[in-house]
C-alpha cells in the first residue's frame, strides 16, 4: 500500500540497520520530521550503534492501528548532544502488518517454566521450539496443565530474558514412529523493553543464518 503517514500518525519507528561489521541491530526512534522526501528521526545518542551511512535499512512504524513495515535508505546521520538525528528516505509503500510487530523464527534455546498450582511451586526446564519478542513456542516431553499465568527465565547466547508470560495453549501432534510432539504456546506479558529488542536481534541473526544456509 502507498505510504501516506503523518507524523502524528506514529508512535515510534524500529529501524533494523548494520554496522561496520555486518551484525544486525535494532532502534527504536521518534519521529523529528517527516516529508515527501525524508523521515527525521532521533534517539539518544549513548542508545545508537556506530554504523555506515548511507546504507539499506528496513524500518517499522509502529501506530495506534497497527504496525506497517518498509525498505528504505538511511541516508545520513547528525550528532547534535545528547541526540543522534537521522534521515530516512520517505519510503514509497509499507506492508501492514496486524500489529504483528515481531516475527517469529524457529530456534533451540534452554528454558525455566516456573508456576504456582494449587498450592504447590513447580518448575520445568525445556527448550523453545520457536520465538519471537512478543511470544515462545517450548517442546515438552508430555502434556502439563499449565495455569494462564506462569514466570520464564529463557537462556539466549549472552543473556538471560526474564518474563511474565500468559499460556495460551497446547498442541499434540502425532509422531510417525509411536511418538507424540507437545508444543505448548505462551505469550509475554511483563518483559523489559531492552529484553525484547534483544531477542529481536536473535531473531533476526537466525533468520540470516537460515538464509545463508539455504544458498549454499
Amino acid at each position: 500500500m502507498n505510504f501516506n503517514l503523518k507524523s502524528d500518525d506514529i508512535d515510534y519507528v524500529k529501524i533494523l540497520y548494520k554496522d561496520a561489521h555486518d551484525f544486525i541491530h535494532v532502534a527504536k526512534t521518534h519521529i523529528k520530521n517527516l516529508t515527501e522526501l525524508e523521515v527525521y528521526v532521533f534517539i539518544k545518542k549513548e542508545e545508537f550503534e556506530k554504523l555506515p551511512a548511507p546504507q539499506e535499512v528496513s524500518v517499522g512504524f509502529a501506530t495506534k492501528n497497527g504496525l506497517y513495515k518498509a525498505e528504505t535508505t538511511l541516508k545520513y546521520t547528525r550528532y547534535e548532544e545528547p541526540y543522534l538525528y537521522i534521515a530516512l528516505k520517505t519510503p514509497t509503500e509499507v506492508e501492514y502488518q496486524q500489529n504483528r510487530e515481531y516475527f517469529r523464527v524457529n530456534i533451540e534455546k534452554d528454558v525455566i517454566i516456573s508456576y504456582k498450582k494449587e498450592e504447590e511451586f513447580k518448575t520445568i526446564n525445556c527448550n523453545t521450539y520457536d520465538l519471537s519478542a512478543n511470544g515462545i513456542r517450548v517442546k515438552l516431553d508430555c502434556e502439563i496443565d499449565f495455569p494462564e499465568e506462569v514466570y520464564m527465565d529463557v537462556k539466549l547466547d549472552k543473556k538471560t530474558i526474564h518474563a511474565k508470560a500468559k499460556y495460551i495453549r497446547t498442541d499434540v501432534i502425532d509422531g510417525t514412529v509411536k511418538a507424540s510432539f507437545v508444543f505448548s504456546a505462551f505469550n509475554f506479558v511483563e518483559i523489559g523493553e531492552a529484553d525484547m529488542d534483544y531477542i529481536s536481534q536473535v531473531c533476526i541473526q537466525k533468520q540470516l543464518e537460515d538464509k545463508r544456509k539455504s544458498a549454499e
